[in-house]
């Protein structure tokens, strides 16, 4: 039997003259997504969520970033709509050094029994992964260094009143399957529960019975 030790330290680094793009907002998950990248090397984020930089918390995080040489510019942009996207790229894509790596972390929960679950509902889980994440696949270039889906196990598995979530979780799967056909980078990230932070951190109802 021969010893040995394992070198866990990342060997990947992120361009500091490059962008690097988070889809979904700056909370418990955001905001560690977003200090992995800084502490990798990225020097400059694009968070894009529904609600923009909001809340003294967000601010307090951005605000640490810069101090430790990063900025974080985090525009209201709803992913699930295109042409909302392409507007908010057009106006900061300009501005930024080249866009390298993105990652997809968006979502929302809406829960029903799939009998009582209305179109609305559907959609409102679906949108940001399916839709969110396919107008990410195409308002970029080709060549992206990453693109990383955080999926659940859910759609592998299924759960009690998450249909919608399942399957917005499944698309992505799938697109992830898709763009590596094309010879293109892509993870889907099928994610247990995260309890130390993020949605269920916040809101312990969500855990399983």
């Amino acid at each position: 039997m021969v010893t040995t030790v394992l070198n866990t330290k990342p060997n990947f680094t992120c361009d500091g003259n490059a962008t690097y793009v988070i889809a979904g907002d700056l909370g418990g998950i955001g905001q560690n997504i977003a200090a992995w990248l800084v502490d990798l090397g990225a020097q400059t984020l694009l968070v894009l969520s529904r609600s923009g930089a909001k809340g003294p918390e967000v601010m307090k995080f951005i605000n640490s970033l810069h101090s430790k040489g990063a900025k974080a510019i985090a525009p209201a942009c709803d992913i699930s709509n295109e042409s909302v996207l392409r507007k908010v790229l057009e106006e900061w894509q300009p501005q930024l050094p080249p866009i390298k790596g993105r990652i997809q972390a968006a979502m929302v929960l809406q829960d029903r029994t799939f009998e009582s679950m209305s179109y609305k509902d559907w959609e409102a889980a679906v949108k940001p992964k399916a839709q969110g994440s396919w107008n990410l696949h195409c308002l970029w270039p080709m060549g992206m260094e990453f693109f990383i889906l955080l999926s659940s196990i859910w759609g592998i598995i299924g759960t009690h009143g998450k249909a919608n979530y399942a399957a917005g979780n499944t698309f992505q799967d799938t697109l992830a399957r898709y763009r590596v056909n094309l010879g293109e980078s892509a993870a889907s990230l099928d994610l247990g529960l995260v309890i130390y932070t993020g949605a269920v951190a916040n809101n312990p109802n969500l855990l399983p019975r």
